[in-house]
């Protein structure tokens, strides 16, 4: 089954360790696993995004200023790596975080979301840099383009509503950003989906299908409008 159009899904948990703060543990983004749907994100009916296995590492290793948001809302920020209240991790599968959210009306008010499941994904914005384009053409099945997402500058992870990538979770335990913060994530909302359908674009303008162009501006779209009512 396709994934709809949204954010990367994981069950994130709330953690409580007797009088300390609660944090909200999730795995943020998921290298793909042959066979695991949710570990894909169709942006088309026959364009699938998978993330590699190494893509975070250079974000792990330089350190980068990574925030958290809630429902990736820059007037909801939970954490930041460089004030030591989120940190990040990469495991077998993929980016996990944690984050300690402040003792305030809002933050309580994630943790109790997570706490109820009634927030039960997370998701990551970024930044490509590195990718790659595979074409997929199995007997009996129709032609599939896969881009790869090999490296990404990660700027902002955290649980969400609507998540993309269903294998994503989050989890709550106990143990503001700026204009420039919100622009930055408007500007990434629409260039994640245009980049990629500029670059199989141009990758792949020579294959024939003339109804192509006019379900891609639709899904683009669509796309765009459920991550904005996220």
């Amino acid at each position: 089954m396709k994934n709809s159009p949204g954010f990367t899904r994981s069950l994130p948990e709330v953690r409580k360790d007797g009088d300390k703060l609660a944090t909200i543990q999730g795995l943020g983004a998921c290298y793909y696993r042959e066979g695991d749907a949710g570990t894909e994100y169709w942006l088309w009916d026959d364009v699938v995004e998978r993330i590699r296995p190494g893509a975070f590492d250079g974000a792990i290793a330089d350190g980068s200023d990574v925030r958290s948001f809630f429902n990736h809302n820059p007037d909801r920020i939970l954490g930041r790596t460089t004030a030591g209240t989120l940190t990040l991790a990469l495991t077998a599968d993929g980016l996990t975080y944690t984050v300690t959210p402040p003792d305030t009306e809002e933050g309580r008010a994630t943790l109790t979301a997570v706490e109820r499941r009634d927030v039960t994904g997370s998701s990551f914005m970024f930044l490509p840099v590195r990718t790659t384009w595979e074409e997929i053409k199995r007997e009996g099945e129709p032609r599939i383009y896969v881009r790869w997402l090999d490296e990404v500058a990660t700027f902002e992870v955290g649980p969400v509503a609507f998540p993309a990538y269903t294998a994503t979770t989050a989890e709550a335990s106990r143990d503001t950003s700026g204009a420039a913060i919100a622009n930055r994530y408007q500007q990434w909302l629409a260039n994640h989906v245009r980049s990629a359908r500029e670059d199989w674009s141009r990758r792949f303008s020579g294959k024939p299908d003339t109804g192509r162009r006019s379900r891609e501006a639709l899904a683009v779209e669509v796309d765009l409008f459920f991550r904005r009512a996220t």
